[in-house]
């Protein structure tokens, strides 16, 4: 009989031959990220009530002063 030669499929890895997923990193990735966008937001309020601030300052310098 004749052999058929069939094409020889690669073979399949083993669970213990991939990669393994660091989610150890990935948590610690995320946690920095959202440090970030929480320190920025937070400068973000501070400009914008230093502004408001200044604002008010200036309107208050502004009634004192008699008007000519």
């Amino acid at each position: 009989m004749e052999e058929i030669q069939t094409a020889q499929r690669p073979k399949i890895r083993e669970a213990a031959d991939m990669a393994k997923v660091n989610y150890k990193f990935q948590k610690r990735q995320k946690e920095l990220e959202r440090q970030k966008k929480k320190e920025e937001k937070q400068l973000r309020k501070q400009e914008t009530s230093d502004l408001s601030g200044a604002d008010a300052a200036e309107m208050e310098v502004s009634a004192e002063e008699p008007v000519p």
